[in-house]
């Protein structure tokens, strides 16, 4: 019954996706004009769904056990929305309110795809009780019938997607004769906007929670001269907020020597102004490399005796975050590590601060 409401909705706003609809939206934001204006066409269209779309959307967001929310549902089809010509922007009646004005449509093959569509896939496997094989034939069937329509469904877990496909029938079951083969029939419905919705949910960029330094990863080190081979695997790791170390002759975290190791700290650095910068790292008794965006400005990668110090001038851009990228050796005796810049008008360096580096957080299994 669900599913005969859900096309006859269908059909009614398929005859008239041709009408033109009107709409309009004001907000009050202290954010920038661009951005506001973005903001304001994403809300307006989504307003437009409930015009353009109306019960179809609603009804269908009514399904008994219905997997995503309605919010997901119409956030996908405003993807869908079109417009004639230009929005219009304005000033609102109230302080500080911006106003959008569109004409909205939506297309006809865009609504036709979203039509409910039958599947039916016939599988037959072997092994296991009577009772198990016949459930894990019917899983199969509907799995199968579900990649049939959409390889690309592959790529997400069968527990996300089997519930897409509805209204579930089975038949043509039994075993085939003298063998130990079970085989079924599934039969059901799918609705492309739920599966197309859901993709858009999935494909939606990772929120990445960050915190203020960098990401050190510390090595015990064999003694070696000139410089050390390969170091791969990570005795210690913390977030280190500052590149502004003097271990002396101590051990430089838990569980690392205090002679021969090293650290590897990466993470991001913003930086404050648009100019030249000068970068200078000063160290004992180590070797150091410094890369910004993949691109080396500081390589000493070679034993350095006594106090050493390093030094480049590099134009960079302000309000950019630069990947950064700090890989340190060390063999005996005193040891620190120090990071500075001097920003363009200054006069003095200071060691970056932890206010302009950031690094993911670090989550513990």
């Amino acid at each position: 019954m669900t599913r005969l409401i859900i096309l006859l909705f269908f059909s009614v706003y398929i005859s008239n996706i041709y009408a033109d609809v009107t709409k309009e939206k004001c907000i009050a934001s202290n954010k920038g004009i661009n951005e506001t204006k973005a903001e304001l066409l994403v809300l307006v269209k989504r307003d437009a769904v409930e015009e353009l779309f109306g019960s179809y959307i609603k009804s269908l967001t009514k399904v008994k056990d219905f997997t995503l929310q309605q919010d997901s549902i119409e956030t996908y089809s405003s993807g869908l929305i079109r417009i004639k010509g230009s929005p219009k922007y304005s000033n609102g009646k109230n302080l500080g309110e911006i106003c959008i004005q569109i004409n909205a449509f939506v297309k006809k093959e865009d609504l036709e795809r979203m039509q409910p569509k039958k599947l039916s896939k016939k599988t037959c496997e072997s092994g296991g009780s009577n009772k198990t094989i016949q459930k894990h034939t019917e899983e199969k069937a509907k799995l199968e019938a579900l990649l049939d329509y959409d390889l690309n469904l592959k790529k997400l877990p069968s527990s996300k997607i089997l519930p897409f496909l509805r209204e579930v029938t089975f038949s043509d079951n039994g075993f085939v004769p003298e063998t130990s083969y079970y085989c079924t029939k599934a039969t059901g419905f799918i609705y492309p906007i739920e599966l197309a919705s859901l993709q858009a949910e999935i494909k939606k960029p990772v929120i990445k929670e960050y915190v203020p330094g960098l990401k050190g990863e510390y090595f015990n080190l064999r003694p070696f001269s000139g410089s050390p081979g390969n170091f791969t695997k990570p005795s210690f790791e913390r977030i280190d907020k500052l590149i502004n170390f003097n271990w002396k002759k101590n051990a430089p975290a838990k569980n690392i020597s205090a002679d021969y190791f090293a650290i590897k700290w990466a993470g991001m650095v913003n930086i404050p102004i648009t100019g030249t910068y000068l970068i200078k790292s000063q160290f004992r008794n180590s070797g150091i490399k410094l890369s910004l965006d993949n691109n080396s400005i500081i390589d000493s990668w070679n034993y350095c005796s006594g106090k050493c110090s390093r030094e480049t001038n590099v134009y960079l851009e302000g309000g950019k975050w630069y990947s950064i990228k700090i890989e340190f050796f060390h063999t005996s005796d005193y040891a620190y590590s120090y990071v500075s810049w001097r920003k363009p008008g200054d006069s003095s360096l200071e060691v970056i601060p932890s206010t302009h580096l950031r690094t993911e957080k670090i989550t513990k299994n």
